[in-house]
């Protein structure tokens, strides 16, 4: 196997500047060569040319007695102004403002022109003659010396362009070769985070990175053992706490019994009340012994058996069982059915814990003589099921955390004493048939509304 090349960051940082200062060479020099051509080609003249016209001029004007025979010889792109000692102007092609500052530069040798241009005095026996000419490379083609930026201008331009669209390229290129590095990174954090340690650590070529990955693969290594270990022991609490609880059944069964018993004797109205009491409390506790008894089934791997069943069956039973439990507390129950799937696919027995396990919740809190409103319908190819009732709603706090295990909101719908078990159970079942569990409140009778969406496929 071949070794795979690692290289440092601060050679990455070198070879960057290297290719930096190279290519802004090249952005400048290219440009140059153009130029060059360009001007080896005739269509520009160098930036000496002017000048040499205009001294030319000079040395005639100085030699010649008939100067109208050279001032009309004098090329458009040099301009002229001739006047007498007196600084009368006699003609002249330049302008107010050129003429202005010609003037200035025979009398005091002030040149108040830009670093382009350019005054030659030719001072003659009676009069003065100034020539101003451009200092730089100028183009053979009249409409394009007159149009075009001066060939200095479209350098600059050209190599400002040059050296910034080599410098996007460059960082774009490095951006993008800094990515791929860093994916492998990027992806371990993602799998970790997300609690996958079954996965393969990538490579990097930059050695910082690549010692990042060494140690990310350490860091799995050691997680996935700790994570073992935990698991073991989580399995360990989790199955002394399913055979307590399965345990615990039997003297609460006897328990059960000698109240049972004591019933048949003769009992005065206070003792009758108080076994009352102890045999409410003795079912109330086994029926939080059996909802910890399925948690911790469902915890350790509990296996769904997902069938499809009769649901309006289901639905039968679980009515005439609500009915029982708002019979002792005199709850006018509301049953509204409206179109319904024949079969539902799923853990039968589990979903009929968890909707009853909701339905005791709203009976639990729904003070006496008051009213439940129970139903289920289809809606966009999903089973929704809804059970509402009168009583004090949820609180803020509760709407945010009901559905955690052994949540207790610090003060009761109704004041009674629960283990926050059977929501959280019902919102695991739920989520187990890939299903939603809503708790909202009903506005118009201020009681709690839980929603049960179930998909039918």
């Amino acid at each position: 196997m071949a070794i795979k090349k690692e290289i440092t960051l601060r050679a990455v940082f070198w070879r960057f500047l290297i290719e930096l200062l190279l290519g802004l060479v090249l952005a400048i020099i290219v440009p140059f060569i153009i130029f060059i051509i360009v001007t080896s080609c005739g269509l520009t003249k160098d930036s000496n040319s002017n000048e040499r016209i205009a001294q030319n001029i000079a040395s005639k004007l100085i030699k010649t007695d008939n100067i109208n025979s050279v001032m009309s010889h004098i090329p458009k792109k040099i301009n002229y102004v001739e006047m007498d000692k007196s600084y009368n102007i006699i003609s002249s092609s330049m302008n107010k403002q050129e003429i202005k500052d010609a003037i200035s530069f025979v009398r005091d040798g002030t040149n108040l022109l830009d670093s382009e241009n350019r005054y030659l005095l030719v001072n003659r026996e009676d009069e003065y003659v100034i020539l101003l000419y451009h200092i730089g490379s100028v183009y053979y083609n009249q409409w394009m010396q007159r149009y075009l930026p001066s060939i200095e201008k479209i350098f600059i331009m050209v190599v400002i362009i040059n050296c910034i669209t080599y410098c996007i390229l460059l960082v774009k290129y490095f951006a993008e070769k800094f990515r791929k590095q860093l994916q492998p990174i990027l992806y371990a954090t993602r799998e970790v985070s997300t609690e996958n340690l079954d996965f393969k650590i990538g490579y990097s070529s930059i050695k910082e990175f690549q010692d990042i990955l060494i140690s990310f693969s350490e860091m799995k290594m050691e997680l996935s053992e700790s994570l073992k270990k935990q698991w073991k022991s989580e399995q360990m609490q989790k199955e002394q706490i399913a055979l307590l609880a399965h345990d615990l059944k039997t003297p609460l069964t006897v328990i059960q019994g000698n109240i049972d018993l004591l019933e048949e004797t003769k009992l005065s109205a206070e003792q009758k009340e108080y076994i009352q009491y102890a045999s409410e409390s003795s079912v109330q506790m086994t029926q939080y012994i059996g909802i910890i008894i399925e948690l911790s089934k469902a915890a350790m791997g509990y296996k769904y058996h997902f069938e499809e069943f009769d649901f309006p069956t289901l639905w039968n039973d679980i009515v005439c069982k609500t009915k029982t439990l708002c019979y002792r507390k005199h709850i006018d129950l509301q049953n509204n059915i409206g179109v319904i799937c024949r079969y539902l696919k799923g853990d039968q027995m589990l979903i009929e814990r968890a909707i009853m396990n909701i339905i005791s919740n709203a009976v639990e809190h729904t003070p006496e003589n008051g009213e439940i409103l129970i139903n289920a319908n289809l809606e966009k190819h999903m089973l929704k099921i809804q059970v509402i009732d009168s009583g004090k709603g949820f609180s803020k706090e509760s709407l945010k955390h009901a559905k955690q295990r052994f949540y207790m909101d610090k003060q009761n719908r109704n004041g009674s004493m629960h283990f926050g078990m059977g929501l959280y159970f019902a919102s695991l079942v739920i989520e187990k048939h890939k299903g939603k569990l809503i708790l909202t409140n009903n506005n118009k009778d201020k009681g709690a509304k839980v929603v049960i969406i179930l998909p039918i496929k």
